[in-house]
């Protein structure tokens, strides 16, 4: 459970929820939310998730008198992050085989629709979404 604020354009992935302002705030305001929602993490330890009970959280409804006034200087933030361009030199690429006798991988469908159903030991190798075996 995490809570931050996004001031640039994004793409997002699942399990996610946009939170938007019903009212103008500042950015200090809105950090404090995240800080009042980052608290409640603790009620969703062991895989619980806050999909259906995320807007039953309790946090304040008016923030503390003291954030008006609290302002956070940013032009002390360094970072030493540079974004780096990298062209990708598609002609340069050569073809590989994914599967065959020289390709590097081994496809193979599915006999069943539930992992735990495969049988353990040494010599089946797979990738799903909870487990990796690798040789």
């Amino acid at each position: 459970m995490s809570a931050f604020v996004q001031v640039k354009p994004f793409y997002s992935g699942r399990d996610l929820y946009i939170l938007t302002p019903l009212r103008k705030m500042t950015l200090e305001e809105k950090l404090y939310y995240c800080i009042c929602i980052k608290n409640n993490a603790y009620r969703y330890s062991y895989g619980r998730q806050a999909n259906k009970s995320l807007k039953d959280i309790q946090i304040p409804d008016v923030p503390p008198k003291w954030i008006k006034n609290f302002s956070i200087n940013y032009e002390i933030i360094n970072t030493k992050m540079e974004l780096k361009q990298h062209k990708l030199e598609v002609q340069k690429w050569g073809q590989i085989s994914l599967s065959g006798k020289e390709g590097i991988l081994k496809l193979q469908n599915c006999k069943c629709s539930n992992a735990s159903e495969l049988e353990d030991g040494d010599d089946i190798f797979y990738v799903g979404a909870k487990k990796m075996i690798m040789e």
